[in-house]
């Protein structure tokens, strides 16, 4: 049966990798449809008054957070009459690699940039001068952003949170942390109480290939003790033993009158399972030799534990097992406890 367990271990951790796969695809790639969208905002920073009118420090940023490249971005800003833009400075995040057209005079500014990309920002500060005596909120421009696309869009200040597009909401992350832990911790739960699960339900859906150890359980379960034996022996001396192989054979042993060394044999077959159907069969072997000695207490004892590792694969057995159908008829118990599957 190894051969099964092996290939249903490999497959089971491919399938759990590849919805883990999906999982984490889905709740990490970008879900924001492929477009520009430019926002932009002012600020005010400074104000130096005199005689001949204050000047103002004006900055207008501007920034494209979509995922697309904004084609002719065009930056307009007008303070009309009541006020000059003195000087001027333009700086693009993309560096000395960006382009621009300025075309501004007076009060108005005109900036044009060809290819406004993704995440791009253009910050733009203006020393301004009033031609009078203004209110503060008169010397806000009047401002245009336009690309081919689409309309700039006014934010204020304050409800700008950074890298907001790039942050996981809390139960993206929640769930990307399970399909984590469960990826991880698989390996450990899934061999113990998936796979057990699995290799019985493909394992009757697979041809069946020669296997001493098979051969001899099926024909301890018919009686066929010597045979078993000599095919037990084969087994081991040829290509060692596991614990099931060690289990047979240490009924076998017990079966022929040597109760001792099979006694020894569970022991040790019962510390080498690792299976949760590898114990099933140690605790099915014991539970059949002291059916076959009468000892049906005992028996019970273990054919319970038997049904509790393996529910579905004990059953098959006792259909078989001759041993059990003779318990059966002495003892209604064993008849009523086989028929509720150890229940």
């Amino acid at each position: 049966m190894k051969w099964k367990e092996t290939l249903l271990t490999a497959l089971i951790s491919l399938l759990v990798a590849i919805i883990a796969g999906i999982f984490v695809f889905y709740f990490t790639r970008d879900k924001r449809v492929e477009a520009e969208k430019i926002i932009y905002y002012v600020e005010n920073s400074a104000t130096f008054a005199s005689s001949q009118g204050d000047l103002r420090f004006v900055t207008l940023v501007v920034k494209n957070i979509g995922t697309k490249s904004a084609h002719n971005l065009r930056v307009a800003a007008d303070f009309g009459q009541i006020a000059s833009v003195q000087d001027k400075r333009i700086i693009l995040s993309s560096g000395p690699a960006a382009t621009f057209k300025d075309a501004s005079s007076g009060g108005h500014l005109d900036v044009t940039i060809d290819d406004f990309s993704a995440t791009e920002s253009a910050t733009i500060s203006m020393l301004v001068k009033e031609s009078g005596e203004h209110r503060y909120s008169d010397l806000l421009p009047t401002i245009g952003v336009q690309s081919n696309d689409s309309l700039g869009e006014l934010v204020a200040l304050s409800s700008l949170h950074p890298d907001d597009d790039n942050k996981f909401s809390k139960t993206s992350r929640v769930i990307l942390t399970g399909i984590m832990a469960i990826v991880a911790f698989f390996p450990l739960f899934g061999m113990r109480f998936i796979l057990p699960i699995l290799t019985t339900f493909v394992g009757r859906r697979l041809p069946t290939r020669p296997n001493l150890n098979n051969t001899a359980f099926l024909y301890l379960q018919q009686g066929l003790i010597e045979d078993a034996g000599k095919l037990l022996e084969t087994a081991i001396a040829t290509r060692g033993a596991d614990a099931v192989t060690l289990a047979n054979y240490g009924l076998t042993l017990g079966l022929q009158g040597n109760v001792e060394a099979a006694l020894k044999r569970f022991e040790a077959a019962e510390w080498w399972a690792g299976l949760a159907g590898e114990r099933a069969v140690v605790e099915y072997d014991r539970a059949t030799l002291y059916l076959s000695q009468r000892q049906f207490a005992e028996a019970k004892v273990h054919l319970k534990k038997a049904f509790s590792l393996s529910r579905s694969e004990i059953g098959r057995y006792c259909e078989l097992s001759v041993f059990i159908r003779s318990a059966g008829e002495t003892d209604p118990e064993i008849s009523r406890l086989v028929a509720a599957k150890g229940r």
